[in-house]
């Protein structure tokens, strides 16, 4: 919902939802806003079948790029206005989730946030960006803490084994997306409905293809709804973490009450991230990104600077605990928040969109006939293309996250309790650019997060009563921001926890279990309709190791989620 004359997804649905005459006569037309300089307001209407014009409704775009729609009163007792109202919450939450996806990354290229009637090939360059943009976040502020009482050795060992399942659970991701690709050709293009678990998302972007999709088409539409909602608990779980840590370092740093630290600071950042100019809050994005960077940049250069080197190689490898890496009570476990900190996988569906979706077919060079699937002999290259992409770039963050927990681990004693705190402290060649760090990973983080979740519960609310209103937009966007403000006032102590229930619930199942799984399912209903592997026009196994690593990335997840499931359940009873 970028662009100010696409109509938000509900307007789209009145079409679908009222009787196939209507649709074929759907019409719009524009005249100048008078409250809004240089925009228009659009009027929506149909034509029933006796030839009568219905008004459906109005939208304008105001200070945001989101889309305000004025529902004609009249319409609200008609029966499609009811059909609006009684759709399905898997299918909105579909919808919802590829917006959401794309509205988390504000500093993608400048070319993948236009519309586009086809989506565009973008470099192997660019796409490694947005991995790697996306894994970059406000979780490296967790990894001073984890680190400085597991020891260099440990600390590494243990990003490396998060980031080798989350980099071969991308890669699943990206093979089960090629196969879901196969299904939506054999069906609309050969009748062949015999690979599909469901009925036809026809309310789902045609070539789009989210997290919640794959789940739909490889386990139906109950379990897209439960990967819905588990993208929601992740988001919230991360944003509340962000805001305790932000209230912390305000506490520590200058003196402002913890609770006021929950409050103030996050109220203003949902303000202006609701009611600035769209482009405004895309340029800080990218600010903020430039300043933790930055930051982290000159974090190396200050430690070189003030002679911190030779002790800095001393004290690496003088400690070593590599038992914390295994679940123990006590403290959160360190695996899940490694997996959180280095989590790409909302960037997935933008990259197999623009690097897989978006390859040529036969039909640009002007045959136009594709029956015989040689268009789709482009998937296979693209799908490779893509799996480097992901390769290049979620090198980034681990080499990041190595080299941060070197410092830390360096500059930071095992008994310091607050080690940001503790870093902070340190003279200016530490502390300003661990703070640049902090500011930055924390307000890109809280800024495409809120955008993320408003955009998703306004519309969510909207679909669900049939019509929108800016009350019912503002409530949502003040929810968004009030919900993790007053959870994160329990106290610093949910810091860790949080991220560790992130990496260990969400995380590992909609990024770790379910990519494996569903390629799994989905090549296995792909052997049985007869189709062999990597046929022509078809997606060729990418994963390496085939079904044996997908079995393994499977187990893997189940086994962090089930020892996850002993630690809390362990902490509940002994306390």
């Amino acid at each position: 919902m970028r662009g100010h004359y696409t109509p938000p997804a509900f307007i789209a649905l009145i079409v679908l939802v009222v009787s196939p005459n209507y649709a074929n006569s759907f019409s719009s037309s524009s005249r100048p806003d008078r409250a809004s300089s240089g925009h228009h307001t659009s009027t929506f209407s149909l034509k029933s079948p006796n030839k009568r014009t219905i008004q459906i409704g109005t939208y304008s775009p105001r200070k945001s790029s989101r889309l305000y729609v004025k529902i004609n009163p009249s319409l609200k007792r008609t029966s499609s206005l009811t059909s609006l109202r009684n759709i399905p919450l898997e299918d909105a939450l579909e919808i919802e989730l590829l917006e959401m996806e794309a509205e988390l990354d504000l500093s993608k290229p400048r070319d993948a946030q236009q519309p586009q009637e086809q989506p565009q090939q973008i470099t192997r360059t660019n796409a490694a960006s947005i991995i790697a943009g996306t894994a970059i976040g406000g979780g490296f502020l967790a990894l001073p803490s984890v680190t400085s009482p597991l020891g260099y050795g440990p600390a590494a060992l243990g990003l490396i084994l998060a980031w080798t399942f989350l980099l071969l659970s991308s890669t699943a991701f990206i093979e089960a997306a090629g196969l879901v690709a196969d299904v939506r050709d054999m069906e609309n293009g050969n009748g062949v409905g015999a690979l599909s678990s469901g009925p036809d998302i026809a309310l789902a972007e045609e070539g789009a293809t989210s997290v919640a999709t794959v789940i739909r088409y490889a386990f139906g539409k109950k379990a897209a709804l439960v990967g819905g909602s588990l993208f929601i608990a992740q988001m919230l779980a991360v944003v509340t973490a962000q805001v305790v840590k932000g209230a912390e370092l305000f506490s520590d740093c200058l003196g402002i009450p913890y609770l006021a630290g929950c409050l103030v600071p996050t109220a203003l950042a949902g303000v202006f991230a609701f009611g600035s100019k769209p482009e405004v809050v895309e340029r800080t994005n990218t600010a903020l990104t430039l300043m933790m960077v930055g930051g982290f940049v000159a974090l190396i250069i200050g430690t070189i600077a003030t002679g911190n080197v030779g002790k800095a190689a001393g004290a690496l490898f003088s400690r070593a605990d590599y038992g914390q890496l295994l679940p123990r009570s006590g403290r959160a476990w360190a695996l899940p928040v490694f997996i959180n900190m280095l989590c790409f996988g909302q960037s997935m569906p933008l990259l197999v969109e623009r690097m897989v979706q978006g390859s040529p077919v036969s039909g640009d060079t002007g045959e136009g006939d594709d029956s015989d699937g040689v268009g789709n002999k482009a998937r296979a290259p693209s799908l490779f293309r893509a799996r480097s992409a992901t390769l290049l770039g979620a090198a980034v963050p681990l080499v990041l996250t190595v080299t941060w927990a070197a410092i830390s681990t360096a500059l930071v004693k095992p008994s310091v309790s607050n080690p940001l705190a503790y870093l902070l402290s340190r003279g200016p060649a530490i502390a300003i650019p661990v703070g640049l760090l902090a500011t930055g990973a924390i307000g890109t983080t809280l800024l495409g997060s809120f955008l993320a979740m408003g955009h998703f519960a306004s519309d969510i609310v909207c679909m669900k009563l049939g019509y929108c209103s800016l009350l019912w937009i503002k409530i949502c966007n003040a929810c968004t921001v009030a919900i993790p403000s007053i959870l994160a006032c329990v106290g610093p102590s949910l810091y860790l926890p949080l991220l560790a229930f992130s990496g260990a619930y969400p995380t590992t199942i909609l990024h770790g279990l379910s990519p494996a799984l569903a390629a799994i399912v989905l090549r296995r209903r792909a052997r049985k309709a007869g189709i062999k592997d990597g046929a022509q026009g078809t997606t060729p196994q990418i994963v390496p190791g085939g079904d044996a690593t997908l079995v393994a990335l499977a187990g893997a997840a189940i086994g962090l989620i089930g020892a996850s499931t002993w630690l809390a359940l362990r902490h509940f009873v002994h306390g």
